[in-house]
């Protein structure tokens, strides 16, 4: 699945070799750095959803969730942790580094809920 232009890209790079922990913010303001409203006003974040693009998946990059390094979310503030496995860290195509995507899905605490969905990207680069 190609990452939309509009993705909200996260200008913290991964290197392949790292465990590194990532937060976004979620609010009425947008998902930063994104210019387009998650949540209206008096909502928040019922339930969540983060999930890798299949193309990141195939590069050997996970979303570690075991102790310490759980995914979560506090307040309007989410929480993850990315790494590549150790038999992909190697390949060639993180020299010049790859942009993988994440798919974000939110469900709002309001009566009448509702659910957005947006792409994160990040550069996966050797550094």
């Amino acid at each position: 699945m190609p990452i939309p232009e509009k993705a909200v890209r996260i200008p913290q790079p991964l290197d392949p070799s790292d465990v590194e922990n990532f937060t976004l913010t979620i609010s009425k303001a947008g998902l930063h750095p994104a210019k387009f409203p998650i949540l209206d006003a008096g909502e928040d974040v019922a339930d969540y959803d983060l999930a890798l693009q299949a193309e990141a998946i195939a590069l050997g990059v996970r979303i570690k969730n075991e102790a310490p390094h759980f995914t979560y979310i506090s307040g309007q503030l989410l929480n993850f942790t990315l790494y590549v496995v150790p038999e992909k860290r190697a390949l060639a195509v993180f020299n010049k580094g790859v942009e993988i995507g994440l798919e974000l899905t939110v469900r709002t605490d309001a009566d009448a809920w509702r659910e957005k969905q947006r792409t994160v990207a990040i550069m996966v680069k050797q550094q």
